[in-house]
This record gives structure tokens, sequence and C-alpha cells, in this order.
């Protein structure tokens, strides 16, 4: 009987830890993967969080928090490059699982080309409209600014980045 109390102790505290690691934790992008949503985000910081994650180089973070259109967005854009060699689905399925690095390479290049940094520490974010299902932030450099937004996939905020930079 003694043997039975630790044994079964020890598969109660398995389980329990088993349960506790499967749960999907909050990534730092900012995109909030419950749908249970404070009643006012600060849709300003997530933007933030979002660009310093990919900043950062945590791009499969990134990319679980990019809205599909600009996931699409991104695929049309490198299937374009590629001449009719590859098709928008063939570019969007290697970047979903980040084949021949197709996400990763994507990524490095934007946050370089794009001087992500100085967008970030330069850029003042405000935010224009919020509702239910998502919200509009203004990002302005310079002169410059820009509407981009955040929507809500399946419960989940994501972010329309590159759908509303290429707009």
């Amino acid at each position: 009987m003694k043997r039975r109390i630790p044994a079964a102790l020890v598969c109660a505290l398995a389980m329990g830890l088993i349960a506790f690691s499967a749960a999907p934790a909050a990534p730092p992008c900012g995109c909030a993967q419950s749908p249970v949503v404070p009643q006012s985000p600060d849709y300003p910081s997530m933007y933030r969080n979002y660009l310093r994650t990919l900043l950062d180089g945590k791009y499969a973070e990134g990319w679980n928090c990019t809205a599909a259109g600009s996931r699409r967005t991104i695929a049309r854009l490198i299937a374009s490059g590629t001449l009719g060699r590859y098709t928008e689905e063939q570019i969007l399925e290697s970047l979903e699982t980040d084949s021949n690095r197709m996400r990763s390479g994507f990524f490095e290049y934007f946050v370089r080309a794009a001087a992500l940094r100085d967008f970030l520490d330069a850029g003042t974010f405000v935010l224009r409209s919020a509702g239910p299902d998502g919200a509009v932030v203004a990002i302005t450099l310079g002169q410059e600014r820009r509407d981009f937004g955040i929507v809500r996939e399946h419960g989940v905020f994501k972010f329309d980045f590159f759908s509303d930079l290429l707009r």
C-alpha cells in the first residue's frame, strides 16, 4: 500500500506537468492568443511588440501573429519574383513550414531592408480606431503616416502589417 501512494502521486504530478507544459504560452509578439481580451487593449504597444519580435529574430512567433492577408501578400510578392516557377500556394506552404528557410530568409531581408530598428525607435504609434474585431494603428515616421490594421482571426488578434505596408 505504501508503494501505491507515491506511484499515484508521481503519476498525478507528471500528468499535471504535461498538461501545464502543453498549454500555449502567449507569444511576446503582442497578439492575444486567447479569445478573452482585456476591455481596452493597448493596440499601439501590441504593434510595437510585434515589430520588436521580428527585429529580435523570433520569426516563427512573428509569423504566428501575422494575419492571413499579410501571409498571402508575402507569398504573392515572393512568387512574383520566381517568374512562374513557383505558385503563391507553394510559396505560402514554404513560408508556413519555413522549408529552405523561406520564412526566416524573408524576415531577415525585411528587417535589414526596412531599417526596422529606426522604424521602432523613431516612429510614433497612435491608435486611430478600435472595435471588437480589430483596430487601426497609425504609425508615423518623419512626415509619413500610414495606417496598419490589427484583425481578429479565429478569436485571436493578428497583425495585417504587410498587406497595409504594400497598399
